[in-house]
């Protein structure tokens, strides 16, 4: 496949790759995507970050089509835009993911495997308590189901060492709340505003033993054990894209945020973290989408975060073929090549 030979207007976010630097179809790399990621290695518990360079619009048919493809495959989706997400600060893009995730039906997957493991019958879907479900799916009483259960949580949760010491704590009450109403609903509403950054104040988390608000620091090792988390509540895993076109624009926008060059650099500081820490994740895929001024030397570009540039970009390269599989990917086409 070959490279675009007309040049088009960057104002437009439209821009030609750089000359040798060859492209593909949109469509081609979506597939890619589904096959080699999203049917295999992150469903099998690897992590990656893919950046797809879109030279013909503004990347929100990519975003679609790869979202499209992970809700098929019974994913958990978030979607992050630079126009309303502060990218650059780790812990407003934690905060975005987690406003965009049934807690409440992850805690219950986490007990529905827990069930599992001690060998019960697994409890219909119902209006009453998890607890009561499953004593009437097993004939026993809700006091005898219910130690051994409290058990596998403080064993399989508050123990789970893949998991920050906050956020094992936080699944720990919330995972407590789901099993029994007698629990009380309040960890839900108190422990769901920590993690999506709704919190009043830490007079909400203290009496769960959480003392801090999430913070850029703190917030990268909760990413960390989030994608752990969902896995281990019987999920395939975590599709997160973000579009970065706004991070690009020159001028202040009408509405929604803007970016200086300095908070480009910080959100390209973000993005190399988690390049360099992907070890670290689990059963998740990040899928960057940008217009193609993000390949361009002038501007907001890659080229102004080189430690970024040189983790994504192929210096070494066939000048025909695009390598679809690659950690960047100049796309074009308008999805229609099926």
């Amino acid at each position: 496949m070959s490279t675009i030979d007309s040049p088009v207007s960057a104002a437009a976010g439209v821009v030609t790759p750089p000359p040798g630097m060859p492209s593909l179809f949109a469509d081609e790399w979506l597939h890619q995507l589904a096959v080699h990621y999203l049917d295999t290695f992150v469903a099998e518990g690897g992590a990656a970050i893919k950046f797809g360079i879109d030279t013909d619009s503004d990347g929100e048919g990519l975003r679609l089509g790869i979202e499209n493809q992970a809700l098929e495959r019974s994913y958990l989706v978030a979607s992050v835009d630079a126009g309303n997400i502060r990218v650059h600060q780790m812990e407003q893009l934690f905060y975005a993911v987690c406003r965009q995730l049934p807690w409440q039906a992850l805690c219950e997957g986490r007990l529905l495997r827990l069930v599992n493991e001690l060998g019960y019958e697994p409890p219909k879907a119902g209006d009453g308590s998890f607890i009561a479900r499953l004593a009437d799916a097993n004939g026993l009483t809700k006091e005898f189901l219910s130690l051994p259960l409290r058990r596998q949580i403080q064993e399989r949760v508050f123990r789970e060492r893949t998991l920050a010491r906050d956020f094992r704590v936080a699944m720990t009450h919330l995972c407590l709340a789901a099993l029994d109403d007698a629990a009380g609903t309040s960890p839900f509403p108190d422990l769901v505003a920590w993690l999506t950054g709704t919190m009043v104040g830490l007079t909400q988390t203290t009496p769960y033993q959480i003392f801090s608000k999430i913070n850029r620091h703190s917030a990268r090792h909760l990413f960390e054990s989030l994608t752990h988390w969902i896995a281990q509540c019987g999920e395939p895993g975590l599709l997160v894209t973000m579009q970065l076109s706004r991070v690009l624009d020159s001028r202040r926008p009408a509405a929604g945020l803007h970016y200086s060059k300095a908070n480009a650099m910080d959100a390209y500081e973000v993005l190399r973290q988690f390049i360099d820490s992907a070890e670290r994740l689990s059963h998740c895929l990040l899928v960057v989408i940008a217009d193609g001024r993000f390949l361009l030397p002038q501007g907001k570009g890659v080229e102004l975060y080189q430690a970024l540039k040189y983790r994504v970009y192929d210096e070494v390269h066939d000048r025909r073929r695009a390598n679809p599989l690659g950690s960047l990917a100049r796309l074009r086409g308008d999805l229609e090549h099926v």
